[in-house]
């Protein structure tokens, strides 16, 4: 019987364990930092084993990896290489749903010498984005054009008729990861034109992207794209764009977050005596009692703005304490976020994922490719996200175990024996892609 290892049960895990267990009747070993947490998830089932491990525990490890035949990582990306060192000596396959970081790629030529799969990226974004584009891409490409244009966009989102607090969004995913994220720096292209965003930056120019069927939406650019141009078979001189899909407000309140400070996570602060309040005023270097003008001042915006309104709602501006002794000013940030950004009872969120393809024939005619994705999460059960990134896993898991991935090395999800499969299997679970195609004037 094969055995899964999988590291991390947090907001997404529960689809990929129910995939390995009961779909492919694989014995599956999860780990939480507590048997209890990982425990909630295994619910009983015989070919599920919970156990406690934290990062710290090495022995441990080696141990868990030894005795399986796959490892899937749902740990943060920083973790992902000791895992993958583990899994070199072990010589076992590693799936990931992270972005493959240079300390993953370093390591391409050990995993294809003990001819290991090191597979990353195949979640909802990064995963289901790229297997969508290069389906568009495939498409185009039989019919003999030229592909000019790529954009592409990806974001998990309240449903509409959740989307119910000022800030527009509710986690689906790892809290810490998503403001992580908001601090990478971006790449893009237009018509071969490298346009670099800093960090500080990404939030400054927000473009609106309406979706034909789905609604209009903030975007803002995702990453360094140009490092997709080789996978997906692109020349150097077209236009390629990834971007995440906010509902519309969420770049003005990022801006003001990171000019505030609130993004920072590596000073220490003592919250001793303190008020969410008197923090922030610490953070502005202003008296308490100025903190509603001082954040005007710094945001450089009237008093009385819809951003300050956010603020306060969260709780940033109010009387109440920490609820840690010390810690960064992300740490307060994200205590408060997470106890007003949450999906309540019933709730659901949304994935939107949603490529466009712009190629030109030989006869000179234009044309538009676009294949479109929205799910929703199911009430009171799983969300769409935890749906896209564990379902999207678990499925090239079992590519994996099964041999259907015939290369070795770190790899992503960009040849067709993979992303055919998995593409064909999630439309039967309800995360089918609407494709279109038109003319261009």
């Amino acid at each position: 019987m094969t055995t899964a290892l999988i590291l991390g049960s947090g907001m997404v895990a529960t689809p990929l364990v129910d995939y390995l267990i009961d779909t492919c009747r694989y014995r599956v070993v999860l780990t939480d930092f507590s048997a209890e947490g990982a425990a909630r998830i295994i619910r009983g089932r015989p070919l599920g084993v919970p156990t406690a491990w934290t990062a710290r525990d090495t022995a441990l490890l080696q141990r868990l990896v030894r005795d399986a035949d796959v490892v899937v990582s749902m740990l943060p990306p920083a973790l992902h290489p000791q895992v993958a060192q583990t899994c070199l000596a072990h010589r076992r396959h590693l799936v990931t749903t992270s972005y493959i970081s240079d300390a993953m790629a370093a390591l391409d030529g050990e995993a294809r010498a003990r001819n290991l799969i090191f597979l990353n990226e195949v979640g909802e974004s990064p995963g289901l984005d790229h297997m969508s584009a290069l389906a568009l891409l495939d498409d185009a490409r039989r019919e003999g054009e030229e592909i000019l244009e790529l954009r592409s966009y990806a974001g998990g989102l309240p449903a509409f008729r959740w989307n119910t607090n000022p800030w527009g969004y509710k986690f689906s995913w790892s809290p810490r990861g998503v403001f992580k994220a908001v601090q990478a720096p971006a790449v893009y292209l237009e018509r071969g034109r490298r346009i670099i965003v800093a960090s500080q930056e990404l939030f400054t120019h927000p473009r609106l992207a309406d979706i034909q069927k789905v609604g209009v939406f903030e975007t803002y650019p995702n990453r360094d794209a140009t490092r997709y141009l080789e996978p997906y078979g692109l020349e150097p001189h077209v236009s390629l764009y990834r971007g995440l899909l906010r509902h519309r407000g969420w770049c003005a309140m990022m801006r003001a977050i990171g000019a505030l400070g609130l993004l920072d996570d590596s000073e220490i602060h003592r919250f001793d005596r303190m008020t969410h309040a008197s923090f922030l005023s610490t953070l502005l270097g202003c008296d308490e009692g100025d903190l509603q003008s001082a954040l005007a001042r710094r945001l450089g915006i009237g008093p009385y703005d819809p951003i300050i309104e956010r603020l306060e709602w969260l709780g940033l501006c109010g009387s109440t304490s920490p609820r840690r002794a010390e810690g960064t000013a992300l740490d307060i940030f994200l205590d408060l976020a997470v106890a007003k950004l949450a999906y309540g009872p019933g709730e659901q969120d949304m994935v939107v994922v949603h490529n466009e393809v712009v190629s030109r024939s030989e006869d000179k005619t234009t044309r538009r490719h676009t294949a479109t994705l929205m799910a929703e999460g199911v009430p009171n059960g799983d969300s769409a996200m935890a749906r896209a990134v564990g379902l999207t896993a678990g499925i090239a898991t079992k590519l994996v175990v099964e041999g259907a991935v015939k290369a070795r090395g770190v790899l992503g999800p960009f040849s067709s024996e993979l992303y055919g499969p998995v593409l064909d299997e999630m439309a039967t679970r309800g995360f089918r892609f609407a494709v279109h195609r038109s003319s261009l004037p």
